[in-house]
């Protein structure tokens, strides 16, 4: 089955590669970062790491949508058109199908991350001179694996729909609720967690608070930086490497249940 993959990956990554509305978020990320690191370089910011603190707030708006719009209709726009039949035909598996879209729409949004770094890179040394090599490099790790992660649940989002406006509708539905209004509500989630804690008479720690927020995967992304910024020891109220454990988890989930719907689905 490996070949079949690695087949669908490089026809699919060949096909996607040519998405101008891709490429256009993808440089509007880049532009976003840029204009971050221009604008920040002429505050009181006086390290390349304070710079990569801003661009990680960037990320986790923005990343999504990147991983969205690169997934969405990995599978459900070839169930829509019909395309899938004939791949199906040939001796590809549906999970050999789904294991390639990941892949390669996996691959797209890291390169896409990729243009938004090397931009943000360049930007930092051309400002401070030099950056802290394994802070850059702890950061680009973490956020790589945030990227993969949205790809993932993309494409499992779009194995698991029939239409290409189920897909939209699935994918745009988890970016408001599991990034944008988790950012901006996270806080009252935390509220009813300890409200409920507190009426079983448990008071709810600074490092289980942490544990709340980290599950989605922006909150996940965000906890999972400490790793990339803390200096010595990480500060005990964290919880960083749980963070990184729930991007894997929603990277390995969502596909799974993706491949499950997708695998007995009956097929135009």
């Amino acid at each position: 089955m490996t070949g079949s993959v690695l087949r669908i990956a490089r026809n699919d990554f060949a096909n996607v590669r040519r998405s101008r509305l891709l490429w256009g978020v993808v440089g509007a990320y880049a532009a976003f970062t840029l204009l971050l690191v221009a604008s920040q370089a002429t505050t009181a910011i006086t390290s390349a790491t304070e710079l990569l603190v801003g661009v990680t707030g960037v990320t986790a708006v923005v990343l999504p949508v990147v991983a969205v719009v690169a997934g969405y209709l990995a599978v459900a726009g070839e169930r829509e058109d019909g395309t899938i039949v004939f791949r199906l035909g040939l001796p590809d598996s549906r999970l050999a199908v789904v294991a390639g879209k990941l892949l390669s729409r996996g691959a797209t949004v890291v390169l896409g991350l990729g243009v938004a770094f090397a931009v943000a890179l360049a930007l930092a040394i051309a400002t401070f001179g030099s950056v802290d090599a394994g802070v850059f490099a702890r950061f680009v790790l973490v956020s790589t694996v945030y990227a993969l992660t949205n790809a993932a649940v993309a494409v499992g989002l779009s194995a698991a729909a029939g239409s290409r406006a189920r897909a939209m509708t699935l994918a745009v539905g988890f970016y408001v609720c599991a990034d944008v209004l988790w950012l901006v509500g996270n806080g009252y989630v935390v509220d009813a967690v300890r409200a409920v804690a507190s009426a079983a008479g448990v008071t709810l720690s600074a490092r289980e608070t942490a544990i709340v927020t980290a599950l989605t995967p922006v909150g996940a992304y965000l906890e999972a930086m400490e790793l990339a910024f803390a200096t010595g020891r990480l500060p005990p109220d964290s919880a960083p490497w749980f963070g990184l454990a729930v991007l894997v988890a929603w990277g390995v989930t969502v596909p799974a249940l993706g491949y499950w719907r997708f695998r007995t689905a009956e097929l135009p």
